[in-house]
């Protein structure tokens, strides 16, 4: 394989990231179109025998999933082809805020419902949805699922159910700044309710905790989700709920060390601003390898959401 081109057509920029599943690359297409290349490992199993679902996945258009442009085999690789979205993943914002308003965790709730729809819709789960995988893009402040049905086709648990539940457990974190609960506790104790924040209201919570608990249908959450987006508007973020004792759950590393473990992958402006020595916040798309947070700050998004300097965070404006 040709370090510089990709399937034929994908100009490699600039290597993003690198880890145990692959490499990242920004890159442009024979027009001139910025996107993701993502070189998965060899060794990847059930890959190979996944055609029809990759497939599956890049018949999705949805304005909240990262759009799947192609996916190409080549040197026994398979090279997955993806949007670039300028902007900064979810963990970066409870990282720099604790905790998100309730409207703007409604809004971002009702989007990924319908991105769960939209998939679900075409017979693929997403797998892998938390706050690492959810992209606040910048352009427009709403939020985009990536690495949509990638655990599904490499031979991970992936079904509808799994992703309400996980649906549930970024909506809990964004609005009480940890995890709902902790590992090793078995099925019981991920079906327990898990302890509620101060400030955070009635409606939200009955949302937050029927997912949690194995019920709800993402059509339905979405739509109660886009009325709490309206009805909430003006109500002030939850308490933080305090950090667990270090050591009590895998799940309970600190954000920045999360993020570290995370390959970014900047927007397309964002890349051609590196390539000439400047540097933006960006955008996780891919798991694996270790990474440092990024140095400088993207634009504005033009809601209620600005990307921040050195953490690829969020404050308020």
């Amino acid at each position: 394989m040709n370090a510089q081109l990709f399937g034929g057509r994908y100009h490699a920029a600039a290597l993003l990231g690198a880890g145990s599943c692959g490499e990242v690359w920004a890159a442009q297409d024979d027009a001139g179109e910025w996107c993701a290349v993502r070189v998965l490992a060899a060794d990847l199993s059930g890959v190979r025998e996944s055609p029809p679902a990759w497939r599956a996945l890049a018949s999705v258009r949805h304005p909240h999933v990262v759009t799947l442009r192609e996916v190409v085999e080549e040197d026994g690789r398979w090279i997955v082809v993806s949007d670039l979205v300028e902007g900064a993943d979810l963990r970066s914002q409870v990282t720099v805020l604790g905790t998100i308003e309730p409207a703007t965790v409604a809004r971002w709730g009702a989007e990924l419902a319908g991105a769960l729809v939209a998939l679900h819709a075409v017979g693929v789960a997403h797998g892998d949805l938390r706050l690492e995988n959810v992209l606040l893009d910048a352009a427009t402040g709403s939020v985009k699922a990536s690495d949509a049905g990638v655990a599904g086709l490499l031979g991970g648990d992936a079904n509808p159910e799994v992703d309400l539940y996980h649906l549930g457990a970024v909506l809990y974190e964004v609005s009480c700044g940890r995890a709902p609960f902790v590992l090793g506790g078995g099925r019981a104790r991920l079906l327990a309710v898990p302890e509620r924040p101060a400030g955070l209201p009635d409606e939200l919570w009955a949302v937050i905790v029927e997912l949690l608990t194995g019920g709800g249908d993402a059509d339905e959450v979405r739509t109660r989700l886009s009325g709490l987006a309206t009805s909430l508007q003006g109500v002030q973020a939850a308490t933080a709920l305090p950090p667990r004792e270090a050591g009590s759950s895998a799940a309970e590393s600190s954000p920045r060390e999360r993020w570290r473990r995370r390959v970014v992958v900047a927007g397309a402006a964002a890349v051609a601003a590196a390539l000439l020595g400047g540097g933006v916040a960006a955008a996780a798309l891919f798991s694996g390898g270790e990474t440092q947070a990024p140095a400088a700050p993207a634009s504005k998004s033009g809601t209620q959401i600005e990307i921040v300097p050195g953490a690829g965070g969020a404050t308020r404006p």
